[in-house]
């Protein structure tokens, strides 16, 4: 990474998993909309990690995030590639929080409510020790069965993480109804088929 703005927003997806064509869908939106608000876009499709494979979850998101707060970036946004940025005029440094790392909870139609790792905004001036976050969140790979690095980062609880509002990685069954989501998500439909049907019906 080369940083030539003060805000990076990540994207990745691990090689021959399926879910390259829901980064390629998004891929000129998202590069416009950084151009636009002066954020450099890391778009990455590797394991990162060798050994942390998608069948222990998403855990390349933390590397690639604390390797973006190494060099120097003050804001750091993670989108999953099953996220849309829908309100293209909204700069996403707002979604992040003056205290700790930025996370919507969700609450409905779920196995229990929590924050969802699908979208997360760091102001990294805000966590003093985001480096021991790091360590404490990758300490505990895997994680549980049903939800690996989320379920890790839930069980770091508030010292860390802050609740945001909805409209940051909305999505319908999970959140309170949104009437303007900035970044819309699609964690919760299942097969990349339906998220690439969702994702496009959304983009129109």
């Amino acid at each position: 990474m080369n940083n030539n703005n003060n805000a990076v927003l990540i994207q990745q997806v691990y090689p021959n998993a399926g879910m390259e064509s829901a980064l390629a869908l998004t891929n000129e939106r998202h590069t416009n909309y950084c151009k636009n608000h002066l954020f450099d876009f890391r778009s990455v499709c590797s394991n990162v990690v060798q050994g942390w494979s998608l069948t222990q979850g998403g855990w390349a998101k933390v590397a690639l995030m604390r390797v973006a707060v190494q060099y120097g970036y003050t804001f750091v946004v993670w989108l999953d590639a099953d996220t849309v940025i829908k309100d293209l005029t909204t700069d996403l440094r707002m979604g992040c929080p003056a205290n700790g790392v930025g996370a919507v909870r969700f609450r409905y139609n779920t196995f229990a409510p929590h924050w969802n790792v699908g979208a997360l905004y760091i102001r990294v001036s805000s966590l003093p020790d985001l480096e021991h976050f790091f360590d404490l969140w990758i300490k505990g790979y895997p994680g549980p069965e049903d939800q690996r690095e989320q379920g890790v980062l839930n069980a770091l609880g508030t010292e860390y993480i802050t609740t945001i509002d909805d409209k940051w990685n909305y999505v319908p069954n999970r959140c309170d109804p949104v009437d303007a989501p900035v970044v819309l998500g699609f964690h919760s439909t299942r097969g990349v088929s339906n998220k690439m049907k969702a994702m496009i019906e959304a983009l129109q």
